[in-house]
């Protein structure tokens, strides 16, 4: 027998080889030490040399205001950075729709929970520095600079990168690796290893800080860097992400909410915020003065319009900077005017970056020379070009730049690209990154783009719907207010205010925000703007919880800075008259004192004490906007109502403590109040209404907004307040309320954190949407034992959701997608974009298989179309299955395929819609998506081809197709349009009380707030339902159209026969928004009517009397 060897040959080692039964680990290369999770900041490893680098690059590296140019002492972060508050948002709410009583927490606690993080705020409200100062903090700590507090609770390793980092193909760790390069650039010693950022290093997790997600301009790369992140926040259990962006549209904030994200809100500086900052600057500026400088800047701000501006710490930082400039002259009074010297100080004052550009040229040959002093001397036009080309592409600025200046110069010298860097960088505004550009501020960017706007736009501004358009989605609204006010400057501001006047609550907000005292308005335009603001004001107070609306639009009135008077004597009136509803009334008052009513502390705190809790939150609220010690007047205030009342009075006050981020004050109420509960021997498993050792009402909480308190509020309040014996003792009777979803779920996360096994017992008992919620809770392999469950015990039709969430967890945990059985298409197409930033080769089969399918519905037919489209060949393939289906489903592979901006395919579905009738349903949804892509004349097609089918549309349908006329700026067909399907619905007489707001709400939208008389006057002319009534004049309100919606509601008062209590209800409104006389006039006028019944006479006088009452 011949023996066998395994042999090595042709290689520096040869000769036999044997083969070992187990190899353990191969590692080809140096090996990093494996180390165990990292869960103590006293246990920090040593860190190697390219770590400690990356580390101490990123604690000195962050971005600065141009101080040095401005001969300013550049003050330190640390010195100035005031620890701002955040408001978290519920789990699928809108961030926009936030209550007040949602908690405000700090950023610490915040960043101090397991979850991924979404922080979004205003330009300039401090979300890139948050992120900037963390990453110093925690880079100090690991190496050893600063031995205070830890900065988190968990030692993990900081780093922070531009979103638009991310939009590469390329693996997370290369495109995290990308980004820190972009940041840091040649001040690291040698470019990041992407193989760092994979997993874990030294055991610690990454906390990824992604900045920057609103500043991707293009909506197709910006969803697909969220479908990165997303995909990330799912798989990695060695990252911890946070993402700072101003708020998104809905739909994008809800891809992190479904992947369990959350979701916070950065708010302004109060007034003590504010004065810690001025303190702050100007100790950094010069010591021995700053007391003075720091009271007469907080002078100036407080009492002019400044006061609502410098609530953003961008916007207080550069107003510290123009006072510390010219102490001696006023503030301006305005954001755009704090912008214009701001920028003319970097652009065109004799800054120390023309003393660096002067020092260039004269270092140069003569070619060389000549053209820096030329860039210099055009600066200003090439900024603002580089800031629009910033706000309308996503190309290099850098790159930008050099066109530019090769298109307007002949004959580039070698060597000029280096200077034309070193030139524009001088300003201050733009700094390098990786042999690019970027603008210090997003904010900036949008001022320098809105003045060279506003120098090229005619003076009839014939594109104003696109501008308005602009202004009212928040992400570009400061670039339209800027672009309206610098037009105005050189034209009549009028103009845009009436436009804006016409349209809705949002537009209205605009037009306030115009009212800066900038510009010079006539009292005649200026007048219906405010008296409509006090209107939504009114609106906003009405019936519609909690105070965050009424809040929003107090803002803007106490920002006027012109005729503010026509606004004030209406709020005064507001405010004394006691049958209003209370929240116009605080508001009111709030409004009042921030114009400089200076009795406006006193009323509210006399206020507190009479009414109920929800209104308390409201005036505590206000009293921090008012007075540095707000916050204290407001524990006092809420102490005393907290402690020995009623226990959901005292849960509720110790939430609000939460709110104001007064813990320790909740904590105490919070054991004080178990202490109570715990000897009641009249406790059951229910939480009582009433404790029987006091004699508040039994009945306290029948005036609450939503739900009386119950044991998840006591477990989650309790947890919030660091009571942890209290947490548990609430979630073990939480648990005993079999029926209650959210106490049982809130005690369940409780337990994990004391008794992992009890709490997985006690899961896996309950029902699957219980399970579904708490199992991202547990950890392996509890959390995959609870997906399997839910899996087995819930169906497809019935439980879609939940199945998808649980196949997420088991696909994150090795599952192939294949595996997981009984899920439809769409949960499958769900399931696998939400486990990869990237489509994959499952993703494409997948989809095809779902398009494909003859029962696939319009819905999944988009979400597979929408993976397609941007693959080589996906496209085609999206065509040639919509030939398959029907228009609902052609109109979907039009969105999807203009998403991934594949105009001919695009035009090649339309030909198979124009081929016969387009059902109207969904053209409006893709009308709205070829508008944004600036497609006219498909866009045009599709719309010309929908209206053939006019005879077979529902009145819904006319109203939607009205919306898609007025899209595309045909105007005159669109109010015909809606008043026909206004008209068809009045005969009709819908069902739903949303199909008569549908078409009224289109036709206001369409021809304008002025003809909300005549659509009124139709109602009444056709006796449409009370209901009906009701909720047009509901819709009314929130607009701002008071009138019309009193005229509706008299209406009722005066005809509302056997529905009483929409009567009582109609008056009720006429009463709380100070029309009492009107409610009083129109029962007069009824009760005189003849041919009344004796009932309905009956009926009229017993209203008659209630309104009497008042």
């Amino acid at each position: 027998m011949v023996e066998q060897h395994n042999r090595i040959t042709q290689s520096t080692i040869t000769g036999p080889v044997l083969q070992a039964r187990d190899i353990g680990t191969v590692v080809i290369g140096d090996a990093r030490p494996a180390h165990p999770p990292l869960t103590s900041w006293a246990d920090l490893p040593a860190v190697d040399e390219d770590l400690h680098d990356l580390l101490d690059v990123q604690q000195d590296a962050f971005d600065t205001l141009p101080y040095r140019l401005l001969d300013i002492t550049p003050p330190e972060l640390s010195q100035i950075y005031v620890q701002q508050r955040i408001r978290a948002n519920a789990p699928g709410q809108d961030p926009d729709d936030a209550p007040i009583a949602e908690r405000v927490l700090s950023a610490t606690e915040a960043l101090d929970t397991e979850s991924h993080v979404v922080i979004t705020g205003e330009p300039g409200a401090g979300k890139s520095t948050l992120g900037q100062m963390y990453v110093q903090r925690i880079c100090a700590y690991w190496l050893g600079k600063v031995r205070m507090a830890p900065p988190l609770r968990e030692p993990v390793l900081p780093v922070r990168i531009p979103a638009r980092a991310l939009a590469a193909d390329s693996s997370w760790s290369e495109l995290v690796a990308a980004g820190v390069r972009q940041v840091l650039g040649g001040m690291l010693a040698t470019p990041p290893d992407p193989a760092l950022f994979a997993r874990r290093t030294l055991g610690a997790r990454w906390l990824v800080f992604v900045d920057g997600l609103d500043e991707i301009i293009d909506t197709g790369t910006r969803e697909r860097v969220i479908r990165t992140i997303v995909a990330r926040m799912r798989r990695g259990t060695d990252h911890r992400i946070v993402v700072t962006t101003r708020p998104l549209p809905r739909s994008e904030m809800a891809m992190f909410d479904r992947v369990g994200a959350q979701i916070y809100a950065i708010q302004p500086f109060g007034v003590l915020e504010l004065e810690e900052f001025a303190r702050a600057w100007f100790r950094a500026q010069d010591s021995i003065t700053a007391q003075d400088r720091a009271t007469d800047f907080i002078r100036q701000v407080r009492d002019g319009r400044l006061r609502e501006i410098v609530r953003n710490p961008l916007l207080a930082t550069i107003a510290a900077i123009t006072f510390t400039l010219s102490p001696d002259r006023e503030l301006p009074r305005s954001m755009t005017s704090l912008y214009a010297r701001f920028m003319d100080h970097l652009l065109t004052d004799n800054a120390n970056g023309r003393r660096t550009v002067a020092e260039l040229a004269a270092s140069r040959e003569p070619r060389r020379a000549e053209l820096v002093r030329w860039v210099d001397e055009r600066r200003v036009e090439l900024i603002e070009h580089l800031a629009r080309h910033v706000l309308e592409s996503e190309g290099s600025l850098a790159e930008s730049a050099r066109k530019w200046v090769t298109d307007h110069h002949d004959g580039e010298p070698a060597g000029w690209a280096e200077d034309l860097l070193t030139v524009l960088t001088s300003s201050g505004i733009l700094v390098r990154i990786e042999g690019d550009l970027r603008f210090l501020h997003h904010s900036f960017a949008e001022f320098l783009a809105a003045r060279s706007h506003a120098q090229e736009i005619d003076p009839e501004f014939t594109e104003l719907d696109r501008w308005i358009s602009r202004a009212t989605w928040e992400a570009q609204r400061g670039f339209a207010i800027f672009t309206f006010l610098l037009w105005g400057r050189e034209n009549k501001i009028d103009r845009v205010i009436e436009r804006l006047l016409d349209g809705d609550a949002n537009s209205v907000a605009v037009a306030g925000r115009l009212l800066t005292g900038d510009i010079p308005v006539a009292e005649e335009v200026a007048a219906p703007v405010l008296n409509r603001l006090v209107d939504l004001l009114i609106g906003a107070g009405l019936d519609r919880a909690p105070a965050s609306e009424c809040r929003e639009i107090g803002r803007v009135l106490a920002g006027i800075g012109m005729h503010e008077w026509i606004a004030e004597g209406r709020l005064r009136l507001l405010r004394d008259d006691a049958r209003i509803a209370m929240p116009i009334r605080v508001e009111s008052a709030i409004v009042l004192g921030r114009l400089g009513w200076a009795g406006a502390v006193g009323w509210l705190e006399d206020l507190a004490a009479e009414v109920e809790p929800q209104h308390v939150e409201h005036i505590v609220l206000g009293l921090i906007d008012l007075v540095p010690d707000g916050r204290d007047r407001a524990e006092r205030l809420l102490l005393a109502a907290g402690y020995g009342a009623e226990y959901a009075l005292t849960l509720t006050v110790a939430t609000m403590l939460l709110t104001i981020e007064r813990g320790p004050a909740a904590a105490d109420l919070v054991r004080d109040l178990v202490r109570r509960m715990r000897t009641d021997t009249s406790l059951g498993h229910r939480m009582p209404v009433q404790a029987v050792t006091t004699t508040a009402p039994l009945r306290t909480m029948d005036s609450w907004f939503d739900h009386r308190p119950n044991w998840d509020d006591l477990v989650r309040v309790a947890r919030g307040s660091h009571c942890p014996a209290e947490a548990r003792w609430a979630a073990e009777h939480a648990l005993a309320c079999s029926d209650d979803h959210d106490a049982v779920a809130e005690a369940i996360k409780v337990l994990v954190e004391h008794d992992v096994e009890s709490a997985f017992a006690a899961a896996a008992t309950r029902k699957p949407s219980i399970v579904a919620e708490v199992m991202d809770h547990f950890t392996s392999p509890h959390r995959e034992q609870l997906a399997q469950r839910c899996l087995r015990e819930t169906t497809e039709t019935s439980d879609s959701r939940i199945r998808v969430q649980a196949a997420k967890v088991l696909s994150a945990a090795g599952i192939e997608l294949e595996a997981v059985s009984g899920l439809s298409h769409a949960s499958i197409l769900d399931l696998a974009a939400s486990l990869a930033g990237q489509p994959t080769a499952t993703m494409r089969a997948l989809a095809e298989a779902a398009m494909a399918d003859a029962t696939c519905t319009w819905y999944t037919f988009r979400r597979a179309a929408s993976i397609l489209a941007p693959l080589p060949d996906g496209a085609r393939l999206v065509v040639e299955q919509a030939k398959r289906h029907g228009p609902k489903h052609q109109l979907q592979a039009i969105i999807a395929l203009a998403q991934a901006e594949r105009e001919a395919e695009v035009h090649d579905v339309v030909d198979l819609l124009i081929e016969e009738p387009t059902s109207v349903q969904y053209v409006w949804e893709t009308v709205i998506t070829l508008h944004a892509k600036r497609w006219r004349e498909v866009r045009d097609r599709l719309v010309d081809s929908a209206i053939r089918s006019e005879r077979s549309w529902e009145t819904h349908d006319m109203a939607n197709m009205a919306h898609a006329l007025h899209l595309v700026g045909r105007r005159a067909e669109a109010i015909d349009q809606a008043w026909r399907a206004l008209r068809r619905s009045l005969v009709s007489s819908p069902t739903s009380d949303y199909w008569m707001k549908q078409p009224v709400s289109v036709l206001i939208e369409v021809a304008g707030t002025g003809c909300a008389v005549a659509v009124t006057a139709e109602l009444i002319r056709a006796d449409v339902t009370v209901s009906h009534r009701m909720v047009v004049a509901d819709w009314f309100t929130e607009q701002g159209l008071l009138p019309s919606a009193v005229e509706l509601w008299e209406d009722v008062v005066a005809h509302h026969g056997h529905y009483v209590e929409q009567g009582v209800a109609a008056a009720r409104k006429l009463v709380a928004t100070g029309h009492a006389d009107v409610a009083a006039r129109a029962v007069a006028a009824a009760l005189a009517e003849a041919g009344r019944s004796k009932a309905a006479v009956a009926g009229l006088r017993a209203l008659e009397a209630w309104i009497g009452a008042w």
